[in-house]
């Protein structure tokens, strides 16, 4: 495998695990109003 080619692997898995970092944000403000809305 070239350098080249690892980078490009590097930077893929840096930009999908970034990906699921802001999703799994996104999703836990709504996940913590839902449960609000349970207790209350």
């Amino acid at each position: 495998m070239n350098f080249s080619q690892s980078k490009i692997i590097f930077a893929l898995f840096i930009a999908s695990t970034a990906f699921i970092l802001t999703s799994s944000m996104h999703l836990d403000p709504l996940i913590a109003t839902s449960d609000n809305d349970d207790v209350c």
